[in-house]
């Protein structure tokens, strides 16, 4: 007969050095993640999270919670403190997207170039929404395509810089969201980012639906955004 051991790991308990951070007290424990994204999302949806550390080798989520913590703690810089919507409301006109902390505004019947429906957000203190996180562009497609019912497309905060898709921070946004075949205008100047509207069935995805367009080569809609 074989007999065979089972060997259980300690857990092993993170608490971040970073100013403001939680108490010793308030830990969790490892989840299997794919993405910074991915662990942010479960810390989000985790009662009681307020910080996560992502290991990229390791595909490995730390998670720091309110709980009752027990065994040593392993200090880490490099936990990052997820801070949750503390403003319950948006300034008058907005609307909130929850889980992003995220105000929106959409400006209907006011056609503009992309470059002037930003110049337009930014003259109310807003911008065209940078959608950097898992979390956040699904929240904004769900404001488009529920709340709004839009059947026409917005512009978006980023751009084409040859054949590489940037938001308007500086991150390079993830080519997997755009319509299939796009973005196709590789190598031209002034080539900004939108997002089709459920219509536009040539993009060949409900989900991935950002387009590639010359800055002024239409009229469209705005969604200016604000992040609280």
């Amino acid at each position: 007969m074989l007999y065979f051991s089972v060997f259980v790991l300690p857990v092993k308990w993170y608490k971040s050095t970073g100013v403001g951070t939680n108490s010793p007290s308030e830990v969790m424990f490892f989840e299997t993640a794919r993405s910074k994204v991915e662990c942010s999302v479960m810390c989000n949806t985790i009662p009681g999270c307020q910080s996560y550390l992502f290991d990229i080798k390791l595909t490995r989520c730390t998670l720091l919670s309110m709980s009752n913590q027990q065994g040593p703690i392993s200090a880490s810089n490099d936990i990052l403190h997820y801070k949750r919507c503390s403003v319950s409301h948006c300034p008058y006109g907005y609307d909130i997207l929850s889980e992003s902390c995220a105000c929106v505004k959409y400006i209907p019947d006011s056609y503009r170039t992309w470059i002037d429906s930003r110049q337009d957000c930014i003259r109310e203190g807003a911008d065209l929404a940078v959608l950097n996180s898992d979390t956040l562009y699904t929240e904004f497609l769900d404001y488009m395509d529920n709340a709004l019912v839009l059947k026409v497309r917005v512009a978006v905060n980023g751009v084409l810089v040859g054949s590489i898709p940037y938001w308007n921070n500086g991150q390079e946004v993830n080519s997997k969201r755009f319509c299939t075949n796009c973005p196709d205008l590789l190598n031209q100047t002034s080539v900004c980012l939108y997002m089709t509207d459920l219509t536009e069935t040539w993009c060949g995805s409900t989900i991935n639906r950002l387009d590639d367009a010359l800055c002024d080569d239409a009229l469209i809609l705005r969604i200016c955004m604000k992040r609280l």
